[in-house]
């Protein structure tokens, strides 16, 4: 049995390195993404439930005049395309990938705060727990990091 343990052990340290690497790549290759590009959802709703009075969603209304927004008629009839992106010139001092992060995760909260009236979270929730492990460790890295821009 604790041959076993050894193993999975390793394995888990194996996936924590490789996860880490991967997310070192791919954190260098975002630095040069453009926060300029539009960022679209679809979301099942008409684009007067979304935008009602030409009101923003309440998470890309914090984002304030910093972004523009656009909404259009998804095609096929499925609903409407949320489309956002920082207004070229807008305030640079937060760095591009953090920005980029903010617009995707805003977009996201709206989508799900319409769709289902409330954001999902694996965070904070009132009953169970669970003690450190690696694989746990792991999964709320991946968490974390979807958040702002997804798990690639």
């Amino acid at each position: 049995m604790p041959r076993f343990r050894w193993i999975v052990i390793g394995a888990a340290a194996a996936a924590g390195a490789t996860l880490a690497a991967r997310s070192a790549r791919t954190a260098a290759a975002h630095q040069e993404e453009d926060d300029t590009r539009w960022r679209t959802v679809s979301i099942y709703r008409s684009r007067e439930e979304i935008l009602p009075g030409g009101g923003l969603p309440v998470p890309l209304a914090e984002l304030g005049a910093a972004i523009e927004v656009r909404a259009v008629e998804a095609p096929g009839g499925r609903g409407t395309e949320l489309s956002a992106r920082w207004a070229p010139g807008s305030d640079r001092t937060q760095h591009r990938s953090d920005r980029v992060g903010a617009l995707r995760r805003a977009l996201r909260n709206a989508k799900q705060l319409i769709e289902a009236g409330e954001i999902a979270t694996t965070e904070g929730q009132p009953e169970g727990s669970r003690s450190a492990t690696p694989t746990g460790f792991i999964t709320d890295l991946v968490s974390s990091k979807a958040k702002s821009k997804g798990v690639s």
